[in-house]
């Protein structure tokens, strides 16, 4: 049953059916980017009128998340092969669980940051 759609697309494209799967995801990523930006311009003000950050600590924090997610993406595929995607996506949940319950209680900047990084794949960017 899992081959059926492969073999049905394979009929109709002239062209491996694993690049239509790519381009949805692609076109998915690309459709969640303009929601995930206009979020942080709304926390940005009362995070900083709050804590008494400055704008650039909290965005430098979800700059330096982006910039950690890229850099982590690569070595994710692999483990997924080896460990399977149960273990890891339940690995990560409660990663992702323990960093949103620090960034409720965060007290400063050195408690946002880490959480931030955490979160910052999952949770789409900025948060």
């Amino acid at each position: 049953m899992g081959q059926a759609l492969p073999r049905a697309l394979a009929a109709y494209v002239p062209f491996y059916y694993g690049w239509i799967v790519l381009a949805c995801l692609c076109c998915a990523g690309f459709a969640r980017q303009g929601p995930a930006v206009a979020t942080l311009s709304i926390f940005v003000e009362p995070l900083t009128r709050d804590f008494g950050w400055s704008r650039t600590a909290v965005s430098g924090a979800v700059s330096l998340g982006g910039l950690l997610a890229a850099l982590v993406s690569p070595l994710i595929g692999p483990l997924l092969d080896r460990r399977g995607s149960r273990l890891v996506l339940c690995v990560a949940v409660l990663m992702n669980g323990v960093a949103l319950l620090l960034l409720s209680l965060t007290p400063s900047l050195l408690v946002f940051i880490p959480a931030v990084l955490r979160c910052a794949d999952e949770l789409g960017r900025p948060l």
